[in-house]
C-alpha cells in the first residue's frame, strides 16, 4: 500500500494499541504483519527525525535546552529570549521534517474489511475517523 508518513505513524499508534478480542488466529496474523511492517517505517521516521534534531542544534543547544528546563524561573527577559531560541530551533526542525512527512511510502501491508471491521469491533473506543482512516490506508476507499 501507498501511504503518507504521517498517516502511517498515525495507524502505527492506533494498531500498536488495538485489542484484538473480536479476530480469530488467522486474521490477528496479518494485523501483526502489517503492524511489523509498518514499523519498519515507523523506525525509519524516527532516525530521521533524530537526524533533523541534531543538524538543527545550534550550538549552545545543551546550555538553551536546560535553560528550557527551567524557563519558568528565569528572570523575565531572559525567558522570552530562551523561548524564542528554542521556537527557533523548533521551527528548523519542522521546516526539515515537514516535506517528509507528507512523502509517500510503499508498505507491504494488508488488511481486509473484514478484519478492520472487527478490529473496530474489538475497539469500541475508536472514533469514526479512526475506522476511516484504516480503510482509506489499506483498502483504497
Amino acid at each position: 500500500m501507498k501511504i503518507k508518513t504521517g498517516e502511517l505513524i498515525e495507524l502505527l499508534a492506533l494498531l500498536g494499541a488495538a485489542q484484538m478480542s473480536k479476530l480469530e488466529s488467522k486474521e490477528k496474523t496479518a494485523v501483526v504483519k502489517a503492524v511489523v511492517a509498518m514499523r519498519e517505517e515507523g523506525r525509519r521516521w524516527d532516525a530521521f527525525i533524530k537526524e533533523a534534531q541534531e543538524k538543527c542544534r545550534p550550538e549552545d543547544y545543551e546550555e538553551l535546552a536546560g535553560k528550557m528546563q527551567t524557563v519558568d524561573s528565569l528572570p523575565e527577559a531572559e525567558r522570552g529570549e530562551v523561548k524564542r531560541r528554542w521556537a527557533d530551533y523548533e521551527k528548523a526542525v519542522d521546516e526539515v521534517a515537514r516535506p517528509e512527512y507528507g512523502s509517500e511510502r510503499e508498505v507491504k501491508a494488508e488488511l481486509t474489511e473484514e478484519i478492520i471491521e472487527k478490529l473496530a469491533d474489538s475497539n469500541p473506543g475508536w472514533s469514526v475517523g479512526a475506522v476511516v482512516a484504516l480503510r482509506d490506508a489499506f483498502l483504497g476507499q
